[in-house]
């Protein structure tokens, strides 16, 4: 999902195992738009990736940024973890 409010641009993903996320987009819609509302619109960062699940059966990611100045291209999800030595048999 894909938008904006107020100078805000945002990028949410959101998954789950039974498709609750495309069954409530909307809420979801609306929940992002009262979290952004809660930002200072004057003190908002280049970018910024958050987890956003709570109160759904998903997860989530949001990417965002002031418009026209985030690059919503950008990953933004769980972290990802390749192994923990330097043989690439342990990836």
């Amino acid at each position: 999902m894909v938008g904006s409010y107020e100078n805000i641009s945002y990028r949410y993903y959101a998954s789950s195992k039974d498709c609750a996320a495309m069954s409530q987009k909307d809420d979801i819609k609306n929940a992002l738009e009262d979290i952004l509302a809660l930002f200072d619109a004057d003190d908002v960062p280049d970018w910024d990736c958050i987890a956003i699940d709570e109160g759904g059966p998903w997860k989530g990611w949001m990417l965002y940024g002031r418009s026209g100045e985030v690059d919503l291209t950008r990953y933004c999800g769980p972290q990802i973890v390749f192994g923990k030595g330097d043989s690439r048999s342990e990836l």
